[in-house]
């Protein structure tokens, strides 16, 4: 039989004492992990409620799912990396977890494009062989990010060709908060920010749910909504960036 006397489990509060930031701080920025966590299954919800309708206009819909588990996937690699940086980003040095993150992400694209466009075999060669290129760049300390950005402006016009909604594009929106915030982080070290960097990356998975429920009610978003919303919220950014940039770094929690 096992012997496992020797087998210590660390108590909880040992456990609590390893997390280092203020309480509040580190409660939000779970929070905010967890919200980009689950936030792929909606597409999941929304892709089952209007399967019908999609089967008629895109590939293999059901292909959504796939990419969903993988988005949620790459999240939890996103959150290991951070918990073993304990938050503290003051570089982004090449890590396991951050590979695995952008890998995980990169072939989540990949399959919402064969999901939409996928009836060539090119498209399936095409988008996974840039999902492969991001691992590869990774590692080679390449721009990896030409990858990750080529699938996300790829399916964003194949999915815009396929259903007309502007929305869609949207998340573009999300990639510049995101740098944006994760500017910031680095450059204040104020941790509050850690949560905004991973809250807005989050936003921009929803954007195609909400794509898929406006095609099947149709009831498009305009062009011009579109661009009012990306340029309200890009101004408003930018309007508070030099009173975010006075926020102070945020001090370790002492541990007792």
């Amino acid at each position: 039989m096992l012997d496992t006397s020797s087998i210590k489990i660390k108590p909880w509060r040992a456990i609590l004492n390893e997390i280092d930031l203020p309480v509040g701080t580190a409660i939000w920025v779970l929070a905010a992990h967890f919200f980009t966590l689950i936030s792929p299954s909606i597409l999941i919800w929304f892709v089952w409620r209007h399967e019908d309708f999609l089967a008629q206009i895109l590939y293999e819909p059901r292909l959504f799912y796939i990419g969903a588990v993988l988005m949620m996937v790459g999240s939890a690699f996103e959150i290991a990396q951070n918990a073993f940086d304990r938050w503290y980003l003051t570089e982004i040095p090449p890590s396991f977890c951050d590979c695995l993150f952008g890998s995980f992400i990169c072939l989540a694209v990949a399959t919402n494009i064969v999901a939409t466009s996928g009836s060539d075999a090119w498209v399936w060669y095409l988008a996974y062989g840039l999902a492969l290129v991001f691992p590869t760049f990774y590692l080679l300390g390449w721009p990896m990010d030409i990858a990750r950005g080529l699938l996300g402006i790829w399916f964003a016009v194949a999915f815009y060709q396929l259903l007309g909604e502007s929305v869609i594009f949207l998340p573009f929106v999300s990639v510049f908060l995101t740098l944006y915030f994760l500017g910031l982080l680095l450059a204040t070290h104020a941790q509050s920010l850690h949560g905004f960097t991973t809250g807005v990356n989050a936003l921009g998975m929803l954007c195609t749910p909400w794509a898929i429920s406006n095609a099947a009610n149709a009831s498009p978003v305009s062009w011009f909504t579109t661009s009012a919303i990306a340029f309200v919220v890009v101004g408003i950014a930018l309007a508070v960036k030099p009173r975010l940039k006075k926020l102070s770094a945020t001090a370790r929690r002492v541990i007792e």
